[in-house]
């Protein structure tokens, strides 16, 4: 997870989630990049980041944000309450 991060580049490597579910929670003003295949992402309450995510197998889901910049693949992509996408 990441969470509560400011002004941040993170990176997830490859081979390190292995399908995982993966969060990412309370971030602003952050650069993150995820370069493993998650089984679902979930991005909440982020504020002013770009999100890079390699292929997602199932969902996306996008709540409560604000201008968010997102790079990413996946079979179903969600937004729920969120403003500049």
């Amino acid at each position: 997870r990441f969470v509560n991060l400011t002004s941040e580049l993170k990176v997830k490597k490859l081979n390190t989630l292995n399908s995982q579910q993966f969060n990412i929670n309370s971030c602003n003003d952050c650069e993150i990049y995820i370069f493993d295949v998650t089984a679902n992402l979930y991005i909440d309450k982020c504020h002013n980041c770009f999100i890079y995510c390699a292929p997602c197998e199932s969902t996306i889901f996008i709540r409560d944000c604000t201008n968010i910049k997102m790079i990413g693949a996946t079979k179903q992509f969600r937004v729920r309450d969120c403003t500049n996408l």
